[in-house]
């Protein structure tokens, strides 16, 4: 179907259109409404080496380099002790939650930026004080872990590990997204209703052409039947010798 003729369905059968965006906007609207608030709490820690005399030397610069790379490598292992056990189990017996520690996992998602060595753990939940200290009270029992796994037999540790930016409740969800919800909803209204129209018009021409079309003589009707009769019933004229 070409761009004119879609136009031509559309404007012959316009309020099949306007009835299915209205339908699309109203369930948009219902998920909306009807869906839980999800919120989130973002906490930040970042990832550096111990070590160094605080002196601009040659030697200071090096090991500060190698410290660089050292913080950049323990980090990629990082995001996987968020979500273990021996991190999420005691959070889940501070705050007496029902959920397991693969329930909380799924709500825990961690990013590490290892550019920058700089660690986001992110924790959703329907409250948004909880999702707050929940994250916050994760990154701390991270940090103990940390302590713990970095100072074996008492050794100094390599790396350490801080806070650089606490969860803060916040007032917007993060889920249902009413603008995303809605556009979602009137997209599908206007295919849907694009689909009706296209499906109406090209109907509405196959009634049309079957209407228009003469009515077909069978082989046993019509004049050549009557010329067959009258060959019939015409009399034999014998030959004159």
């Amino acid at each position: 179907m070409t761009f004119s003729a879609l136009l031509t369905a559309l404007r012959r059968h316009w309020v099949l259109l306007v009835a299915s965006v209205l339908a699309g906007l109203i369930a948009a609207a219902a998920v909306v409404v009807f869906s839980p608030r999800v919120y989130a709490g973002t906490a930040s820690v970042y990832v550096t080496a111990v070590g160094g005399s605080g002196e601009a030397t040659a030697t200071s610069l090096q090991d500060a380099y190698q410290g660089t790379l050292l913080a950049q490598q323990k980090i990629k292992s990082y995001p996987g002790l968020v979500l273990s056990d021996r991190v999420l189990f005691p959070v889940i017996d501070r705050f007496g939650l029902d959920d397991s520690t693969s329930e909380l996992a799924d709500r825990v998602s961690v990013v590490a930026d290892g550019e920058s060595t700089l660690l986001r753990v992110t924790v959703e939940d329907r409250s948004a004080e909880r999702a707050a200290d929940l994250a916050n009270a994760i990154t701390t029992e991270f940090i103990d872990v940390v302590d713990e796994l970095e100072q074996p037999g008492g050794r100094p540790a390599q790396v350490s590990v801080e806070v650089v930016d606490e969860a803060r409740a916040s007032d917007d969800p993060v889920s249902p997204r009413v603008a995303l919800t809605l556009a979602v909803g009137l997209a599908l209204g206007v295919l849907l209703g694009c689909t009706a129209a296209v499906v109406r018009e090209a109907s509405a021409r196959r009634s049309d052409g079957s209407a228009e079309e003469p009515p077909t003589q069978s082989p046993a009707s019509g004049p050549h039947r009557h010329r067959q009769e009258d060959q019939l019933g015409a009399p034999l004229v014998e030959p004159r010798v």
